[in-house]
């Protein structure tokens, strides 16, 4: 019998197949979805939002035209994805990133012939709560026995 292997060498790589978004305002292509998009492609992101869904929406370009509305994609030097440094939009639609920092699953709209293909994330609200740090109090193990002041 003959076996035609292959070496499996991916240990301890992330497949993340999403979107994320930075505390800093920043928007993030991890490397699979980089790779699995072929963004390297591409030059620029032309970004829409839904005000009434807070559905961001990304179109991907070379269209040098539309430069002055669009942002740069930054691929990462050591083979991570990529970056764009979106802060003005965030701070265009009063978007607190601290609230809706993580990462998001997509879909691709093409309802819209004039616009084409959009990778679409719906923002969530993070709760105060998830974004607070708390100490909490851990309680005694029983089986110990605990020094305990007689007054």
């Amino acid at each position: 019998m003959s076996f035609s292997w292959e070496k499996y060498e991916k240990r301890n790589q992330k497949f993340v197949d999403a979107i994320t978004v930075t505390k800093t305002g920043s928007i993030g292509l991890p490397k699979h979805f980089y790779n699995l998009h072929k963004i390297n492609q591409f030059k620029y992101i032309t970004l829409f939002f839904d005000k009434s869904q807070k559905a961001l929406g990304i179109k991907f370009s070379n269209d040098d035209s539309e430069k002055k509305s669009s942002f740069k994609i930054n691929p990462s030097e050591h083979g991570y994805g990529a970056n764009i440094i979106a802060r003005s939009f965030f701070k265009t639609y009063n978007l607190d990133t601290l609230l809706y920092y993580g990462k998001y699953p997509y879909e691709i709209d093409e309802s819209n012939a004039e616009i084409g293909n959009l990778y679409v994330i719906k923002l969530k609200e993070k709760n105060q709560e998830e974004n607070v740090y708390e100490t909490e109090e851990i309680p005694a193990d029983p089986s110990v026995k605990q020094d305990v002041a007689v007054g």
